[in-house]
């Protein structure tokens, strides 16, 4: 037999009490006065000690009440052997690990191999274990379908061989992945009906991604224990660069709110980390501090903070831009005064970009198929031709295909009508053939010589007018249009009007084309002064370059990417470090971009010019405060920690005894008897009582 709740057994000690009181001694409680003994001298009454009990039958129902409660709220039960053959039911948990950047501080990583030891010490040997590491995104170390016996020896081999990366950390899409695999783990009846668990070790700092867990059903029979691992030396400083209109350097040095070192040290430095030049200064802990760096001197690549807790993210490295060379292309009547011409009022135009240099290379017919064969636009990250600008002539006809090949291929081109229009059917053909739209109507818009039209129409949502939104900027009441074509167009067409004329005309059409991102804009009047004000207007600039905008080439802009971020490249061996192709390990392949995995300073062989870029630590990673792990109990996340297998075999146990107590029942019968014995005794005490009081 065992008790449930031994202590409540002491109680049974309280059986002297019935004892004691049929021991304890009497005493006389008054005195009788009689005549005779008035002369004698008084004298204390001897007392005699009481050693006799009058009732052992009271005395055992009494003692036998107390025992009986005391039996009955210890909860006995009759063991059985099923309980000392009890086996536990394997456990399924799955140690997932923070590989992001931040866990490169120093103590960090350390403190996560030793509890992640700790966890496969306190298991079971039947319990399976799986790992996983989480940054960006989940990778699966040693998987749930390795049976129990190996998968600890994998688990433990593999903690050797795993280090944290250089990405940011979004563990709520980690946790996502594994619950969802060990969900479908136990549907698919691998695993016990026990609970699962996940085991989380990371540094859990603000930037961590928690918040993706808003939403989502985390399991029931599925907990989450969050082991919280520190630094030697908490905070952290960073670097970011601001923009100025001189060319000196601004920097904004930020400290987390739990740093411990104040006093920071910025230089210049060189390629080898040599320092050219620099300055101390002071950056209180939760606070920021902007500061002049000057121009960038001779020699030095990069900014380099040092004096702080974490050195991974200390480094600011810059690229100069290299421009690429890529021509404009015009083709259109020459045999006209300058002031007539299209091209004369294109190369006023400053056509250059901080990306590209863009000469106007004016070109005939001929010439402009031959260059267009030529060229290639496979991808978006190679030296070709800017944009093709096309007076309409009767040479359009022969352009047709390349032109249309050209825009298919993410290329621009700009027809312009700027001559009166004559009816030529090959001409309205080319013309549709290029647009991709062959139910297009063209004629010359009928008004007199006098007669001028004004904009009525125009869509600020263009990349053409969205500069000019503004109202300060969007009043066209002074451009006038005195000639121009008039282009109709069926209801179901996909070719956008940008703009409109008063008469109700379109005076600018775009053809978006479907694959890639090439466009094809339509003008219905020139630019020149017979055909409209539009030349010596202060629109002009901006209408022109929204037209020969390139979205494709946006992407150039960007020398600074983030370890993880996606780049636009179509063949990684165009990336290059110090020379060599980038290694299968450093690199994330996708279809049209890669990932590369580590910071530093990369080249860009783009069609032999070659543009330096920097690959950095992301920014999240450098903001270190950490934050309570009670942030998963608002998404719903049940949290509980793994134990020992002593402990569970002791909680097992105790279950089991629990629900074979519950079976049995033994207390109700121990009260029920303890009641019995308590009617019995107070019915004696009534007859004794009754008893002692007759004469």
């Amino acid at each position: 037999m065992g008790l449930l709740a031994p202590l409540y057994a002491l109680a049974a000690l309280a059986v002297i009490g019935p004892v004691i009181f049929h021991l304890i001694q009497r005493r006389p409680k008054r005195t009788e006065q009689f005549s005779s003994h008035m002369f004698l001298s008084p004298s204390r009454p001897t007392v005699t000690r009481r050693s006799r009990v009058d009732s052992w039958l009271l005395l055992l129902l009494r003692a036998l009440a107390i025992i009986l409660l005391a039996l009955a709220f210890a909860r006995p039960y009759f063991r059985e052997e099923s309980l000392a053959r009890s086996t536990l039911e394997g456990r399924t948990v799955a140690i997932v690990i923070d590989s992001s950047a931040s866990m490169r501080r120093a103590g960090v990583w350390d403190a996560a191999v030793a509890e992640a030891k700790g966890v496969l010490a306190d298991l079971a040997a039947n319990d399976r274990v799986a790992l996983f590491t989480v940054d960006r995104t989940v990778r699966t170390i040693v998987p749930l379908e390795e049976t129990d016996s190996d998968s600890r020896k994998l688990v433990r081999s593999a903690l050797a061989d795993i280090a944290p990366g250089w990405e940011t950390t979004r563990l709520a899409d980690g946790l996502i992945e594994v619950a969802d695999q060990i969900n479908s783990d136990s549907l698919g009846g691998a695993s016990s009906t026990t609970q699962s668990t996940i085991v989380l070790l990371t540094d859990l700092h603000r930037n961590s991604g928690t918040d993706a867990m808003q939403g989502f059903d985390w399991p029931d029979r599925l907990n989450l224990e969050v082991r919280q691992v520190a630094a030697k030396e908490p905070g952290n400083a960073y670097l970011s660069t601001l923009k100025g209109d001189d060319s000196a350097v601004r920097i904004r040095i930020s400290n987390t709110e739990d740093a411990a070192t104040t006093l920071m040290q910025v230089d210049w430095v060189n390629e080898t980390g040599q320092s050219i030049r620099g300055s101390s200064l002071q950056v209180p802990a939760g606070r920021s501090q902007v500061v002049s760096m000057g121009q960038q001197p001779a020699g030095a690549t990069a900014l380099q903070l040092s004096g702080d807790a974490f050195d991974a993210d200390n480094r600011l490295q810059f690229a100069e831009r290299v421009q690429l060379r890529r021509p404009i292309l015009f083709a259109g009547v020459q045999d006209r005064p300058d002031e007539e011409r299209l091209d004369y009022f294109l190369e006023k135009l400053p056509l250059d970009t901080p990306v590209q240099q863009r000469p106007l290379e004016v070109l005939s017919a001929s010439s402009l198929t031959q260059r267009l064969a030529k060229d290639s636009l496979s991808d978006g990250n190679r030296s070709g031709i800017s944009a093709v600008v096309i007076e309409v002539t009767d040479e359009l006809p022969t352009l047709v295909d390349e032109l249309a090949s050209y825009s298919r291929r993410g290329g621009i081109v700009i027809l312009c009508f700027a001559s009166p229009w004559e009816a030529n059917p090959l001409v309205t053909t080319a013309v549709g053939r290029i647009l991709d739209e062959s139910r297009l109507e063209i004629k010359e818009a009928d008004k007199e010589s006098d007669e001028f039209s004004l904009l009525e129409f125009v869509d600020y949502r263009s990349v053409v007018f969205e500069p000019m939104a503004n109202p300060r900027f969007n009043d066209f009441s002074k451009l006038r249009f005195w000639r121009h074509r008039e282009i109709a167009l069926p209801e179901d067409s996909s070719i956008q009007t940008v703009a409109a004329l008063d008469d109700g005309s379109p005076l600018l059409l775009k053809r978006q084309m479907a694959t890639g991102q090439g466009a094809i804009w339509l003008l219905c009047s020139g630019w020149q002064p017979s055909e409209s004000g539009l030349g010596v207007s202060s629109k002009f600039v901006p209408i022109i370059l929204g037209m020969l905008s390139d979205p494709t080439r946006k992407s150039e802009e960007k020398l600074i990417y983030e370890v993880g971020q996606s780049i636009p490249v179509d063949n990684a061996d165009d990336i290059t470090r110090d020379g060599f192709q980038l290694p299968d390990e450093l690199l994330e392949r996708s279809d049209a971009s890669i990932r590369i995995r580590q910071p530093g300073r990369y080249t860009w062989d783009r069609s032999g010019v070659k543009q330096d870029f920097v690959v950095v630590m992301p920014k999240s990673e450098s903001l270190v405060t950490p934050q309570d792990p009670d942030v998963f109990d608002q998404f719903g996340v049940r949290r509980e920690a793994i134990v020992s297998e002593t402990e569970l075999q002791e909680r097992e146990q105790q279950l089991k005894i629990e629900q074979l107590e519950k079976k049995q029942c033994l207390w109700q019968w121990l009260l029920a008897a303890a009641v019995v014995a308590l009617v019995a005794e107070s019915t004696l005490g009534l007859v004794l009582r009754s008893a002692a009081a007759e004469p």
